[in-house]
């Protein structure tokens, strides 16, 4: 079935395994491990405030893009609603009907 656990005991642990336990370590060692650990620490530590400037840096530049294309998009409108009235349409659809639809297929695929 599976190995069970009787409530009230800890599975054993072999003593040879875990070489860090405090009884094991020489105060001098023990200085030296936990200067290495706060070193590796500050080193996460700059690492994850690095992440998390890229991370901003590149929501800033999100946001610039979208602005960017709404600009775009206002522009082919403006374009289309051109050539429609100095195009005189009777019935057909203007080329920037086309236009206008890429560019909404694109926008879509940037608000994702």
């Amino acid at each position: 079935m599976g190995a069970r656990l009787i409530v009230g005991t800890l599975p054993s642990v072999n003593a040879e395994a875990t070489p860090d336990t405090p009884a094991e370590i020489e105060p001098d060692e023990r200085d030296a491990r936990i200067d290495e650990l706060e070193a590796e620490v500050a080193k996460l530590r700059l690492d994850l405030w690095a992440s998390r400037d890229a991370a901003i840096g590149a929501l800033a530049e999100v946001g610039t893009s979208r602005a960017r294309f709404a600009e775009v998009e206002s522009l082919v409108h403006q374009l289309r609603t051109e050539l429609a009235l100095a195009g005189g349409t009777s019935g057909r659809r203007t080329p920037g009907y086309y236009v206008d639809r890429v560019a909404r297929g694109v926008y879509r695929r940037i608000r994702r």
